[in-house]
């Protein structure tokens, strides 16, 4: 059995966001299809939670008044952000066990929550800056603390699908070890793409590509600098129609970044197995990238909260991140 096996991780289970105002925060995510699933109130902690689901992507926006919790520190050192980059496992309290005896700082020993809909199991332990890693394991239908009810799942083939991947900025110089982190708690396995470093489990279930401002350039330090240290670039959703979905979503009054129109003229050329209108991609500032194993489609929102900005994602067979589109997109 591999490191990775050990832990019985099945994938990524949610994003939880610290923000300041819950309801500004939802706008952004509501344009783009999400739907209100669930509300929670923990008293002792001060904080209210939102939770959004579209099909298999949770998120949960949450925020409280308390300045010792740590929604609350996060929001005052960085803004609002990604706090918490949550993994579904089989059984949460071995996971954590494994990962503790293998040199991770526990910031939550396991906890047990039980409703009528379910039983809940969770630990956390911390991962780059402030970000932390919560595992969960459900019997049930049961989603967190302090929520009641199980979150409605429409499923939709338009819009987002899953989470794909979670790109993470460190400084310049961590880059070696948060690679040694991952691999030696997790059991993921790295390479490298270009000015990224990847983290993947065997299945690619979980990706988390990593940058600094050493590879990445100014770009990457000047998010940095905004975020005030190390943090969560951007998250990036799959979708199974990419185009009718960015036509749905900006209908909705969600905004894109635009893409100048050069980028467009060789794109038959470089890709000519693409099945997809050019000038369709082009109006809606679609981008293309590919490998030896197919291409990829992506957008990219502008900034929806501090540094922060979305990327929905079509797979056609490539396993890249489109690397080579970072800094082809404008506002």
């Amino acid at each position: 059995m591999s490191n990775f096996e050990a832990l019985k991780i099945l994938g990524f289970d949610h994003l939880e966001f610290a923000v300041a105002d819950i309801e500004r925060a939802a706008e952004s995510f509501l344009k783009l299809g999400f739907e209100k699933a669930g509300m929670r109130e923990l008293r002792e902690r001060e904080l209210r939670s939102l939770l959004l689901v579209q099909n298999e992507v949770q998120i949960v926006l949450s925020h409280s008044t308390k300045g010792s919790d740590p929604i609350a520190a996060f929001v005052k050192a960085h803004g609002d952000g990604i706090l918490n980059i949550a993994f579904r496992c089989e059984d949460a309290v071995s996971a954590l066990e494994i990962a503790a005896s293998r040199g991770a700082t526990v910031l939550e020993p396991p906890r047990s929550y039980q409703k009528e809909a379910g039983t809940v199991h969770q630990a956390a332990i911390a991962a780059f800056g402030d970000v932390r890693h919560t595992l969960i394991s459900r019997q049930g239908n049961l989603f967190a603390e302090g929520f009641d009810l199980s979150p409605r799942r429409p499923n939709k083939a338009m819009g987002f699908q899953r989470i794909d991947h979670v790109t993470c900025l460190v400084e310049t110089g961590k880059i070696e070890l948060w690679r040694n982190f991952y691999e030696k708690i997790f059991g993921l396995t790295s390479y490298s793409i270009e000015n990224l470093t990847i983290l993947e489990s065997p299945r690619g279930g979980i990706r988390l590509p990593f940058c600094e401002p050493s590879t990445g350039g100014q770009e990457i330090q000047e998010h940095l600098d905004m975020n005030h240290g190390p943090g969560v670039e951007h998250a990036a959703f799959s979708s199974e129609n990419l185009l009718e979905s960015v036509q749905h979503w900006r209908k909705q009054g969600a905004k894109f970044l635009g893409v100048p129109s050069p980028y467009y003229e060789t794109i038959s050329k470089r890709f000519p197995g693409i099945v997809e209108n050019v000038h369709e991609l082009a109006e809606y500032g679609i981008m293309v990238d590919g490998d030896e194993n197919g291409y990829l489609l992506q957008v990219f929102t502008g900034k929806l909260m501090g540094p922060f900005f979305l990327e929905a994602i079509q797979r056609k067979g490539a396993t890249g991140f489109g690397e080579k589109n970072r800094s082809r997109s404008s506002d």
